[in-house]
């Protein structure tokens, strides 16, 4: 399960951050995930349930903010949301299509106890 190596990695980044901006205990952490990004947002949240104890010293939340599959035609250049991973531009119908959003894994906020 990569989403147990994938919640390790975020957690020691936050210790990291931490420990850099001389942080107390970690309240809450906030991050961004694709939908396209291969990971399971169940998954993820459980596999950092269970680690945030071991690394942190303590529980802390894990907030997911989904980020929808979005691309681009790269023959009329309009922007659109991809559905039932359709890659196919609505508005001209080609099939060059660039993905604009929905692979992201990002870190957006790191939120302390207040004392």
């Amino acid at each position: 399960m990569h989403e147990y190596s994938l919640a390790r990695s975020i957690l020691e980044t936050i210790v990291a951050e931490r420990n850099q901006r001389q942080l107390g205990p970690i309240a809450r952490v906030e991050i961004e995930l694709g939908e396209f990004s291969g990971i399971e947002p169940l998954q993820l949240e459980s596999a950092y349930a269970e680690l945030s104890v071991e690394i942190l010293g303590d529980r802390s939340e894990l907030r997911i903010q989904t980020v929808p599959l979005r691309g681009q035609c790269q023959h009329c250049r309009h922007e659109f949301l991809i559905e039932d991973f359709r890659f196919q531009c609505p508005s001209c119908s080609g099939s060059d299509v660039q993905l604009v959003s929905g692979e992201e894994l990002r870190i957006l906020s790191v939120r302390a106890r207040q004392n």
